[in-house]
C-alpha cells in the first residue's frame, strides 16, 4: 500500500474515533444535563471535573486520552507503522475531538487527547511535566490553578520534548499537537475568561 494512502487512513481513522465526545455522552447519561450549558461551556473533561463531578471528570479525561493512545498502540503492535503515521492517528483524534463529525463539528479543547499522544511518544517528558508544571502554575497564578494546569502540562511536555532525543517525525507530531490545541483555545478564550471572573 502506498505510504500516502496509509497516512490518509491513519488520519481518517483517528478522526472518526476522536469524534466520540465522551464528555457530552457521560454527562447526559449520568446527570441528564447538557455540558455545553455549564461552566465554560466546553464539552471536555476539565469542565466536568470543575462543575459536575471529579470522578466523572477523571473518567472522561481517561477515555479522551484513550481515543488517541489505544488506536496508536494497536496500530503500532499489529501494523508496525512508522512514527509519523502513528502520529497522524493522534492528530486525527485531536481534530475529531475539536470538530466532531457526530456532534455538528462542535467539540472540546483536546487536552486529554493530546496527553494520550504524549503518553505514547514522550512518556518521560510528560512525567517530568507532572512534577514541574504544578509548581510553575502555583507560583505564577494565585487562583484558578485547575484551569491553567492542563495547558502548563502540555506546554512543558512539548518544550522538553524539543530538547530530548526523539526523531524529527515525533517532534513534528508534538509541534502539531501544540498548534492544534492552541488554535481551539484562542477561539474559546472569551468563555474561559468569563468563567475565571465568576470564580474570582
Amino acid at each position: 500500500m502506498h505510504i500516502y494512502t496509509i497516512y490518509f487512513i491513519c488520519l481518517l481513522g483517528g478522526y472518526l474515533i476522536g469524534s466520540i465526545l465522551f464528555a457530552e455522552i457521560m454527562v447526559r447519561i449520568a446527570k441528564g444535563r447538557d455540558i455545553r450549558k455549564m461552566g465554560n461551556t466546553n464539552p471536555g473533561a476539565q469542565n466536568i471535573y470543575l462543575h459536575v463531578s471529579k470522578v466523572l471528570g477523571t473518567l472522561t479525561g481517561l477515555l479522551d486520552a484513550f481515543k488517541s493512545l489505544i488506536p496508536m498502540i494497536i496500530a503500532d503492535y499489529y501494523f508496525d507503522l512508522p512514527d509519523f503515521a502513528l502520529g497522524l492517528i493522534g492528530i486525527g483524534a485531536i481534530l475529531g475531538h475539536i470538530y466532531p463529525l457526530y456532534f455538528r463539528f462542535r467539540g472540546g479543547k483536546g487536552a486529554a487527547v493530546i496527553m494520550g499522544i504524549y503518553l505514547f511518544f514522550v512518556q518521560w517528558e510528560l512525567l517530568t511535566a507532572f512534577v514541574v508544571a504544578p509548581i510553575v502554575v502555583y507560583i505564577a497564578f494565585k487562583k484558578n490553578h485547575g484551569v491553567w494546569l492542563p495547558y502548563a502540562l502540555l506546554m512543558t511536555t512539548a518544550t522538553i520534548s524539543m530538547f530530548t532525543n526523539h526523531s524529527p517525525e515525533v517532534k513534528t507530531v508534538i509541534l502539531a499537537t501544540v498548534i492544534l490545541g492552541w488554535s481551539y483555545n484562542i477561539r474559546t478564550l472569551p468563555a474561559i475568561v468569563r468563567m475565571m471572573l465568576k470564580r474570582e
